[in-house]
């Protein structure tokens, strides 16, 4: 049986002027499956002014269109003409204004036309569903009216809970400052981006299907309990009870940011807008399957304790993902609220993967706790990750714990030194003093000599917590050699007790101290002046206390003269080298009476122990008086 239908449902709405952003990768006219869902194709074939010979524009216009497919899951019947089915799709021609009728178009199944274009219309869009007429069997105008969906009465529109519409047109106006990136706008462009999204709103019910006023009462409040869900109460219209009240504020899907919903009549210039909750509620209550929006995910991370000035650590990021059955782009990013002790973390992740992974490496000689955020967000219903305003995102964090290390106490190094024999005592400084990097405890210097038998231990001069100090030492007297002082720093360890040595560090320098031999003087004990009578005999004197010095062990020579050998010849000496006792002899001239100062020199061989190179032999005298 045939029968014919008519439907003048084209409404159209008029948005006063006020402005918002955004745009995505798209080409021509196409259809962009959303899932399993409804596909909006985009017409262009009526933009007979050209507008959208601009490929950035036809690219902003499908982003918004992939927006809303991205959440509706119905697919819709097709619409195929054949025979006797036939019919004709009515719509207002976005070129001119003028009704146009499209002969039995072909709408594929899942999808919707909207016929797009650009006029001077005074306001910045008007969209709407389109009409039509049609004769065929009831078969065929059901695939127009209800396109397979049940809740859609034909005979009492009152009735009607769902919505199918064919599709529709949008028209923009072809005069205003736009903007067409993805960028925000800025002073003084109107948003495209946000108008395509309202207008494209209309063009799916909102504010034009017969399930949208089946929702509206009396008091022009729109009743869709989904709607009213998001608000917390029925939720006021314009007059025209096609929009909601203008500034009517919701939050964004998955976020608590605020934003005055899209479906209001007004857009404020250098402003953008995305679909709010309260707008997707909408289109849940006139009969759309909207899936339900995903937060991104990851595995939560534990927290991880590592040693002051460790290598760099890796850390391993699971569970990776957009959220549900949802396919957005994602990144992740990392930061840390102490960089002064983790640095800056760093991310490698490479979208649509389940695993990433994050580095990071603590700062030389810091310890502490910082925590670390690692957040993933998604392209949002756009699908783009450079326009944030529709991304989700999701945060885990967990904390790092740097433990202390004791570092080695500092000192500075100390240069050799070389003294001579008998040197007075010495006072060397100390510098560079520190318990380590960033460390206070308590210090403790000590010293000491590898020779005790040439030098003591150094006297250590030291407050703790200074940077400077002293060592004093003395070689012992006549000895010579050299030794080796090392001074020793101790820190109190973690614990900052110095008398628990189980934690305490210690840094040891050293230096050597080279005391050079000077040749002492040999050494003889004095004589006795003698009283002799003229004519006495032979004199033998006994000689005593020869030595080649204190501690030295030089050759030795002894020597006599006397200063009047008229008197008293040269005495003979009789001396063994090393032996500590000789004697002289002499006999007075016949004869002869006075005085004679006879002297005795005693020679040592020198560093060289050589008597015969004189140069560094040294000597001693001794003298005595003859008196005859």
């Amino acid at each position: 049986m045939f029968r014919s239908l008519f439907s003048s449902r084209q409404r159209t709405t008029r948005r006063k002027r006020r402005s918002l952003l955004q745009g995505i990768e798209h080409l021509e006219p196409r259809i962009v499956l959303a899932a399993d869902g409804l596909s909006i194709v985009l017409d262009y074939s009526l933009d007979t002014n050209n507008f959208f010979s601009d490929q950035t524009r036809k690219d902003t216009l499908q982003r918004a269109a992939t927006v809303l497919e991205s959440r509706i899951g119905d697919e819709l019947g097709a619409i195929t003409p054949t025979g006797g089915n036939n019919w004709d799709a009515t719509i207002t021609h976005p070129g001119t204004g003028a009704s146009h009728q499209l002969n039995n178009l072909t709408i594929p199944l899942g999808s919707i036309i909207i016929f797009v274009g650009a006029r001077d219309i005074g306001s910045l869009g008007v969209g709407g569903p389109g009409g039509f007429q049609a004769s065929g069997t009831s078969a065929f105008l059901e695939s127009i009216t209800k396109r397979g969906q049940t809740g859609i009465d034909s005979s009492n529109s009152e009735n009607t809970t769902d919505y199918a519409p064919w599709g529709g047109h949008v028209t923009f106006d072809s005069s205003p400052t736009w903007n067409f990136g993805n960028e925000q706008p800025i002073s003084g462009e109107n948003d495209f981006y946000s108008v395509a999204l309202h207008e494209i709103g209309h063009v799916l019910g909102v504010g034009t299907a017969d399930s949208w006023d089946n929702l509206v009462n009396s008091s022009n409040f729109f009743t869709g309990p989904a709607a009213v869900n998001a608000n917390g109460a029925n939720v006021p219209l314009t007059s025209s009870s096609s929009h909601w009240n203008n500034g009517l504020e919701s939050t964004l899907p998955n976020t608590n940011a605020l934003q005055e919903s899209a479906m209001d009549p007004n857009l404020t210039v250098g402003t953008r807008k995305q679909f709010t909750v309260i707008d997707w509620a909408a289109l849940d209550d006139i009969g759309w399957e909207v899936a339900d929006t995903f937060a991104p995910t990851i595995d939560a991370i534990s927290n991880i304790t590592v040693d002051e000035d460790s290598p760099e650590t890796l850390i391993n990021l699971t569970g990776i993902g957009p959220g549900g059955t949802e396919v957005q782009p994602l990144q992740i990013s990392v930061s840390s609220d102490n960089t002064n002790l983790t640095g800056t973390p760093n991310v490698t992740y490479t979208s649509d993967e389940t695993t990433g992974s994050l580095k990071f490496t603590p700062q030389d000689d810091q310890s502490g706790t910082a925590t670390v955020t690692v957040t993933v967000t998604d392209g949002g219903l756009d699908g783009n990750l450079a326009t944030p305003e529709d991304n989700a995102s999701l945060t885990t964090s967990f904390d790092v714990i740097v433990s202390p290390v004791n570092d080695t106490p500092t000192i500075a190094a100390i240069a050799d030194l070389e003294l001579v024999e008998n040197a007075t005592s010495q006072v060397v400084q100390l510098a560079g003093i520190t318990a380590g990097a960033n460390e206070t405890q308590e210090i403790l210097i000590t010293a000491t000599s590898s020779n005790p038998a040439l030098m003591d231990n150094p006297v250590v001069s030291y407050t703790s917590d200074s940077a400077t100090g002293s060592i004093a030492f003395q070689p012992i007297a006549t000895r010579s050699g050299s030794t080796t002082i090392t001074v020793t720093v101790t820190d109190a360890g973690l614990d900052g007790d110095i008398t628990t040595s189980g934690d305490n560090a210690t840094t040891a320098i050293t230096f050597d101290v080279t005391v050079n031999p000077i040749n002492d003087l040999p050494t003889i004990d004095a004589i006795t002046d003698l009283d002799l009578l003229e004519d006495a005999n032979t004199q033998l004197i006994n000689l005593a206390g020869i030595t080649a010095g204190a501690a030295e062990t030089q050759p030795l020579a002894v020597t006599a003269t006397s200063d009047n050998p008229a008197l008293i010849p040269n005495p003979d000496i009789t001396y063994t080298s090393a032996n500590t006792t000789g004697s002289l002899s002499f006999t007075p001239q016949d004869d002869q009476s006075g005085t004679a100062t006879v002297t005795v020199t005693v020679t040592d061989g020198g560093l060289d122990g050589n008597l015969a190179t004189p140069e560094d032999n040294a000597s001693l005298t001794t003298s005595f008086d003859v008196i005859v």
